[in-house]
């Protein structure tokens, strides 16, 4: 290996880490969004469905369907049947 060779060698490896160098910072901040983003599709997939089960039973106190009439009022506010007791349990989260 003559000494031309041996300097275009480490040339080339000087430019490998450098290159190594500039794509490492990127390639983090690329996996950070992928995460960010699949973190933010499991939320949007959980408020889809709450969207849905709050259409569901909107439709249904429209529709004037009395169990749902009734679970609302027994729920919002506090409604019983004469000698009924409520209970009321804290929410764990």
């Amino acid at each position: 290996m003559c000494l031309r060779d041996l300097i275009f060698f480490i040339a080339m490896v000087i430019i490998a880490i450098a290159g190594l160098g500039l794509i490492m910072p990127v390639r983090r901040e690329m996996n950070e969004k992928k995460a960010l983003l699949r973190e933010l599709q499991l939320q949007n997939e959980a408020l889809e469905k709450e969207i849905a089960e709050l259409k569901k039973e909107n439709s249904e106190l429209q529709n004037e369907n009395p169990y749902t009439l009734q679970r609302a009022a027994r729920e919002t506010y506090d409604f019983c049947y004469p000698g009924e007791r409520i209970y009321r349990f804290p929410k764990h989260k």
